[in-house]
């Protein structure tokens, strides 16, 4: 899986040659903001502030753990994880290690989980508990019987379940003090190697799944970026998810990432919740979809929010109406339009 099908090697080689894809990924931009300013604010959820140097730390501490589980390289886990600073540290990790990643949406359930885990033969899966009244732990354990090959199930909650690893555990273990980092050079993913398959939310039918090359999705990150002129001093909101599209090239692949701007994330969204973590962060730059924006332009409560930090708004997944732009206008100051061109105040 590590080659991908969609790129012939003499795209490949053009690309890089006319500097459209670069050799750096994205654990290669980890590592360079924990160098640079490691104490700087990195991600941001309703639980947890990490800095750059902390990413850096717990992403590789649960890439060694990865390893020392067995795992060989191409293996294949499942990150059904919310909208959390663990979705993102997970995709790095298992980026280090050499381990191929899916993500997809929480609206999942039974029948799409299972499809997914037995497509991809999934060795690992990582779950939360429970999550919008969803217990993902019983849904995977009435289907382990027919899923031979799942030997790990990773969670996060406060309690964790026989027979499962805790992803908050592995995260604390100082797995740094007897391996050094070296040991990630033979085993992580290159730039034009397939990292991640993000899967599509089976509305219409059985989930789709997608290749995503790093390279590729360095360079749609940095598209992204382009318009707003995205700077290491932006803020962005992030409540799409951490899946793919817009979301995850501007927080995790590339926009926000290159630069070493500061993400924040919300998990379960609502106009009033995004509303207020405009104003306490401080939020420059806000990821939304046009019925989220929809929303929170008719949220009654607006005119009682500081929300003049905002600077600029991208949106995507779907058209953008007339209407909605020009509404978003005179509430925000800001123009509204459809990324990847990101508008300017």
């Amino acid at each position: 899986m590590a080659k991908p099908t969609r790129y012939t090697q003499d795209m490949i080689d053009e690309y890089f040659a006319k500097g459209f894809w670069t050799e750096e990924t994205t654990s290669d931009l980890w590592e360079r903001h924990a160098k640079l300013h490691p104490d700087k604010e990195a991600f941001v959820d309703a639980e947890k502030r990490l800095t750059w140097y902390q990413l850096k730390l717990l992403s590789d501490r649960l890439a060694h753990g990865i390893l020392d589980l067995g795992f060989k390289r191409e293996e294949f886990i499942f990150i059904l994880l919310p909208n959390w600073v663990e979705s993102y540290i997970m995709r790095c990790a298992c980026e280090k290690a050499g381990v191929l990643c899916g993500t997809a949406l929480m609206t999942l359930r039974e029948k799409e989980i299972e499809y997914i885990l037995k497509s991809f033969d999934a060795v690992g899966l990582a779950i939360p508990l429970e999550f919008r009244r969803f217990n993902y732990f019983n849904a995977i354990n009435e289907m382990r019987p027919r899923l031979p090959k799942l030997r790990f199930m990773f969670v996060i909650g406060e309690k964790i379940p026989p027979g499962t690893l805790s992803i908050e555990n592995m995260m604390q273990q100082p797995l740094e003090d007897r391996y050094s980092t070296d040991r990630f050079q033979e085993r992580k993913y290159k730039p034009a190697e397939v990292q991640t398959i993000a899967f599509t939310s089976g509305t219409t039918g059985t989930p789709k799944g997608a290749e995503h090359v790093l390279a590729a999705r360095m360079a749609l990150g940095k598209a992204y970026g382009e318009k707003p002129k995205i700077h290491e001093h932006d803020i962005v909101l992030n409540i799409i998810g951490p899946v793919a599209g817009l979301s995850a090239a501007f927080c995790y692949n590339g926009s926000a990432t290159l630069v070493g701007a500061k993400v924040v994330l919300l998990d379960i969204w609502s106009p009033d919740k995004t509303l207020r973590l405009i104003q306490d962060e401080r939020v420059t730059i806000l990821l939304a979809v046009p019925a989220q924006l929809a929303q929170i332009v008719r949220e009654p409560d607006i005119a009682g929010y500081d929300l003049s930090s905002l600077r600029c708004i991208c949106t995507s997944t779907a058209p953008l109406p007339y209407a909605l732009a020009r509404d978003l206008e005179e509430t925000f100051k800001v123009p509204g339009r459809q990324s990847v061109g990101c508008p300017m105040n």
